[in-house]
């Protein structure tokens, strides 16, 4: 679930004289991300993290029983599998492996490649690339 849920959340709680059945709806959505949250961090503590991660193209499926049910009912029809997003390291790694030394790393084109926000590829990754590379 992500962070600009909350912002989203907020905005529609302190303007819901405009619309009280969707700020009704947006705080019973709150309590369901709550729930959720709390459920798959019991799992990840008994060490069994099943919840769906964003996927490579930026996609997150927020309803994974639909979803499922309808690859179930569906089977033609089922979107092909994709990675996850990547880890910082995963894609430091691969960076190095693609990049030549000499290439200069365009921030604009690793956050394409890896679904990165641009001023996040900037500000940080572009230093632990530049530090990874150091050490190797």
């Amino acid at each position: 679930m992500t962070q600009s849920n909350r912002l989203a959340t907020l905005l529609v709680l302190q303007h819901a004289r405009y619309s009280p059945p969707f700020a009704v709806f947006q705080f019973g959505h709150e309590i369901r991300v709550a729930r959720l949250h709390l459920f798959y961090l019991v799992l990840r503590w008994l060490g069994a993290d099943i919840e769906a991660k964003v996927l490579a193209d930026g996609t997150f499926q927020f309803d994974q029983f639909i979803c499922s049910l309808n690859a179930a009912i569906h089977p033609d029809h089922a979107p092909e599998k994709q990675r996850p997003l990547w880890t910082d390291e995963e894609a430091i790694a691969d960076i190095l492996r693609s990049y030549p030394v000499d290439r200069p790393i365009a921030a604009m084109d690793v956050a394409e490649r890896y679904t990165y926000p641009v001023k996040y590829v900037e500000e940080v990754l572009l230093g632990k690339i530049e530090a990874a590379r150091r050490f190797t």
